[in-house]
C-alpha cells in the first residue's frame, strides 16, 4: 500500500544513490523529515519572537501592540541599558577604593621625595649665592682686611679661591663701575648741598665713587690732573717773587693734586749761598729745602685722608683774597654751578694775582653733531653762554687749551666787577652709558 508518489519514485535513480530501490525510498523520507523540522523550528522562532514582541508592547507604554519598526528598536535600546548588569558588591567596590588610595599615596610619596630633592638643591644653590654675597660685601665694606687665620688657609682652599678669584674680580669691576655711574649721574643733576648731606650721612659712597671713577681714568688719552700739575708749577715759575703758591683745590677727590704739589722740592736762596762758601753736611741739605706749595683740598668726604676738609664747595672754610690758585678740574658738578665760581671768586686775591683754572669735558660745552672745535652757542650750558656767565661773575678767559680732544682746558683771572647774584647756568651733565 506504498503512495502513488513513492511508486513513480521507486524505478527512478537520484544523485548519490548507488543503487534504485529501496535505499532511494529511505533517503527520500529523510529529507522530508530533515525539511519538516526545520520548517517547525523556523515556525517557533518565529512565534517565539511575536511573543516577546507582545510582551514588550506590553510592558512598555501602558501595553501599546500597535507600534512601528523604528520604535519598537528604541524601546529595545531603553530596556537593553535598563536591564545592564547591576552594580558590583560593596566589597568590590572598597577593594578598588583600596587599591586607588594605595596608588595615590605612591604617586604622593613619589612627588614628596622628588619635592624634597628639588628643595636640597635650592637650599645649596641658595647657600652658594649667600656665600658668595658675604664674600662680595666683605670686599665692599673696604674695614675687612686680610687676617693672619685667613692667609693661613689650606692648599685646597687656595686652588678653590684661585678660580673663583677671577670671576669675582670681573664681577667687582662690573658692580663698581655701575655704582659709580648712578652716584655720578646724582651728583650732576642734584644741588651741592643735597649731595653734601647725603655723603656725609652715608661716607662708604665715596670710596665706591671714587673706585668707579680710577677705571674710568685708565681709559683716558691722558688724565686732566697732570695737565693741571704742568701748569701750575709752570705758573710757579713764572712768578718772580720766590713765595709759597697757595693753591685751593675744589673737589679734589682723592687729593692726587695735592700730594703731587707738596711732593715737590726746592732749595732757598740762602742755602745755595751756603753751598758755595763751604760743603754741608746731608743733613742740613735736606733741612734747607722747601716746598713752594701750599694746597687746601675740599670734597664732600675725606674718607680718612687728612689732606682733605669736607664741605659744599659752594662755601669753603678759607679767609677771602687769600688764594693764588683756584681749581676745578672735572669737579663743576651740580645744578649751583654758579655758586661754586662765587666762592672762588671770593676766595681768590684781588687783580691778577690770583688765577682760576678748570678743566672740562668738552662734551658738556660744545656739540655733538658738529665740529668738535665748534661752539654749541644755540641753547643752554653752551661754551659761548659759559663764557658770558663767566663775566657777569666777574671772570674774563685769557686762555683756552683744545688740544685734547676730550676736555677743556681754560685760565680766567678777575675782571674787577663783582659776581653778579642773578647769574645762573648749568652745564649739560656728564652721563656715562648704562651697559
Amino acid at each position: 500500500n506504498m503512495p502513488t508518489f513513492f511508486q513513480n519514485m521507486a524505478g527512478k535513480k537520484r544523485k548519490g544513490d548507488h543503487d534504485v530501490g529501496t535505499t532511494t525510498i529511505t533517503t527520500v523520507a529523510n529529507d522530508n523529515n530533515k525539511k519538516r523540522k526545520q520548517n517547525d523550528h523556523h515556525n517557533n522562532r518565529k512565534d517565539n519572537k511575536k511573543s516577546n514582541n507582545n510582551a514588550e508592547t506590553l510592558e512598555l507604554e501602558g501595553g501599546e501592540q500597535f507600534w512601528s519598526k523604528s520604535k519598537k528598536k528604541r524601546m529595545r535600546k531603553l530596556l537593553a541599558l535598563q536591564k545592564k548588569e547591576p552594580p558590583p558588591p560593596p566589597q568590590k567596590k572598597q577593594q578598588q577604593q583600596k587599591a586607588d588610595e594605595t596608588k595615590n599615596q605612591e604617586k604622593k610619596n613619589k612627588n614628596q621625595h622628588s619635592n624634597e630633592n628639588n628643595k636640597k638643591k635650592q637650599q645649596k644653590h641658595e647657600n652658594d649665592k649667600e656665600d658668595d654675597s658675604k664674600q662680595l660685601l666683605q670686599t665692599l665694606s673696604f674695614s675687612s682686611l686680610p687676617t693672619a687665620a685667613s692667609a693661613a688657609s689650606s692648599k685646597k682652599e687656595k686652588k678653590s679661591s684661585s678660580k673663583s678669584s677671577a670671576l669675582r674680580k670681573a664681577f667687582m669691576e662690573r658692580l663698581a663701575g655701575s655704582r659709580f655711574r648712578e652716584l655720578n649721574e646724582e651728583l650732576y643733576t642734584t644741588h651741592s648741598s643735597t649731595a653734601y648731606h647725603k655723603f656725609t650721612e652715608q661716607p662708604e659712597l665715596f670710596q665706591q665713587y671714587h673706585d668707579g671713577f680710577k677705571q674710568q681714568v685708565l681709559s683716558w688719552p691722558t688724565n686732566p690732573v697732570d695737565v693741571m700739575l704742568r701748569s701750575i708749577v709752570a705758573y710757579q715759575k713764572q712768578q718772580q717773587q720766590k713765595k709759597k703758591i697757595i693753591v685751593a683745590d675744589f673737589g679734589c677727590g682723592e687729593a692726587k693734586l695735592a700730594e703731587k704739589l707738596l711732593s715737590i722740592r726746592e732749595v732757598s736762596s740762602s742755602a745755595k749761598q751756603k753751598k758755595k762758601k763751604k760743603q754741608h753736611n746731608k743733613n742740613d741739605t735736606d733741612s734747607s729745602s722747601y716746598c713752594p706749595f701750599e694746597v687746601h683740598s675740599f670734597d664732600l668726604v675725606s674718607g680718612g685722608n687728612p689732606l682733605i676738609t669736607p664741605c659744599d664747595m659752594s662755601n669753603v672754610p678759607l679767609e677771602t683774597n687769600t688764594v693764588d690758585v683756584a681749581v676745578f678740574c672735572l669737579a663743576l658738578m651740580g645744578t649751583n654751578i654758579d655758586d661754586f665760581i662765587r666762592e672762588a671768586h671770593r676766595v681768590l686775591k684781588k687783580g691778577n694775582g690770583g688765577i682760576l683754572k678748570i678743566a672740562e669735558v668738552r662734551s658738556r660745552f660744545e656739540s655733538t653733531t658738529t665740529d668738535s672745535s665748534a661752539d654749541n652757542s644755540s641753547g643752554s650750558g653752551g661754551l659761548d653762554e659759559f663764557l658770558q656767565v663767566m663775566k657777569t661773575l666777574g671772570f674774563d678767559c685769557t686762555r683756552m687749551n683744545r688740544s685734547n680732544k676730550m676736555f677743556l682746558m681754560m685760565d680766567f683771572v678777575k675782571n674787577g666787577d663783582e659776581p653778579s647774584k642773578q647769574a645762573r647756568f648749568t652745564a649739560k651733565p656728564c652721563i656715562y652709558k648704562r651697559r
